[in-house]
């Protein structure tokens, strides 16, 4: 075979190589949705400042949400030479929020 018919061969299998389809796998990450309500009264929402009802919704929701957030940790132990320590590892998917345009 001389070089001009390789050069064909090898142009005709590189042709079929760019028409072959791209195969490729979408994951869609299972999404579970921590979700936490408090409820107060009128009256209580009127004598609270803004600041105080955020910092106090903040506390309770971190408080509560720790709680659920055990069957998503993973937790590990390393051992070093320092001394033993242990990590944790939450996974999250983020939420993306499209901006509203003007």
């Amino acid at each position: 075979m001389n070089a001009r018919q390789k050069a064909k061969k090898y142009k005709k299998l590189y042709e079929n190589l760019l028409n072959q389809p791209v195969k490729f796998n979408v994951v869609t990450p299972k999404i579970d949705t921590l979700k936490f309500e408090q409820f107060y009264t009128k009256e209580f929402l009127d004598r609270c400042s803004v600041d105080f009802l955020t910092e106090r919704l903040n506390n309770t929701m971190a408080e509560n949400l720790a709680k659920s957030l055990s069957r998503y940790a993973r937790y590990t132990v390393k051992y070093g030479p320092d001394g033993n320590y242990i990590t944790g590892e939450i996974q999250i998917v983020p939420v993306v929020t499209r901006k509203e345009e003007p």
